[in-house]
């Protein structure tokens, strides 16, 4: 143990010595995964899905605030959005834009996680995040989780329904736009996914902040013991459409990651 302790003030040491270079080329580089995999997935409008236009919307992210890039991928959805259908892109950007309103008055220091928990959905890992954030976050970080989860489920519903959404009749305005916005409200999935990451990220948050012995590991691994609980309920009265593999494989993981973020966060007294 003491052996990684001492590895873990030096790489501590390292990037605070070279911090003003780390920052700039991890923020590119998860520009570029995040506004690629926008692209890839998506991809109806040509003239963003182009490797110089990622590159070019990357860099300026590497030098500017965490906040600018998810406004980028925003406007990238957004934009294939339209291609799709213009209607789309108008019942998302109101919810992309109240979203926005929201997360400025209380989470604002918390872009990354509005952008790595749609990424985590599209892996099919995004059980560590209400860990994560209740060792390290507060409880108000559960706005910028949700408005995570809102934005992932976004974009799964407009994968699923991308057909659908072309085939309604052209230039009903009115039903394209009732059919998003009754898909998007009526997904029990997404608001049950919530409310679970919600409970788990406050009990895990309440846990890590009691006066006893071990309190961060009690905290995570009670955490990923309630996820799994909880998300297998939600399964059956949700409907989650999640395999018990996948959520037991997922939570196991998410300990795991809980544990090893606690090795670089939580300093002995």
């Amino acid at each position: 143990m003491s052996n990684f302790i001492l590895t873990r003030e030096m790489i501590k040491r390292l990037y605070s010595k070279y911090e003003a270079y780390i920052n700039p080329i991890l923020k590119f580089i998860f520009a570029m995964i995040l506004l690629s995999v926008i692209n890839s997935k998506m991809g109806y409008m040509s003239k963003i899905d182009n490797v110089v236009i990622v590159l070019v919307a990357s860099l300026l992210c590497s030098f500017l605030p965490l906040q600018i890039l998810a406004i980028f991928a925003g406007l990238f959805m957004l934009l294939h959005m339209y291609a799709l259908a213009p209607e789309c892109a108008i019942v998302v950007g109101v919810i992309f834009l109240l979203m926005f309103l929201l997360y400025v008055r209380l989470t604002p220091k918390e872009a990354l996680v509005v952008l790595i928990t749609p990424v985590l959905f599209m892996f099919k890992i995004p059980y560590l995040i209400p860990i994560a954030m209740g060792l390290l976050g507060t409880p108000a970080s559960v706005v910028s989780v949700s408005f995570g989860i809102v934005a992932a489920y976004v974009f799964q519903y407009i994968q699923a329904n991308a057909t659908t959404i072309t085939t309604l009749e052209d230039g009903n305005m009115v039903a394209r736009i009732r059919f998003m916005v009754d898909g998007l409200l009526g997904n029990k999935s997404m608001f049950g996914v919530i409310i679970v990451f919600a409970i788990v990220l406050f009990v895990v948050y309440i846990i890590r902040r009691l006066p006893i012995d071990y309190a961060w590991t009690i905290a995570v691994i009670a955490g990923g013991i309630l996820e799994l609980i909880l998300l297998l309920i939600g399964d059956v009265t949700f409907g989650f459409d999640s395999s018990m593999g996948g959520v037991i494989l997922g939570c196991i993981l998410a300990i795991l990651f809980g544990l090893f973020l606690q090795l670089f966060s939580f300093h002995v007294d």
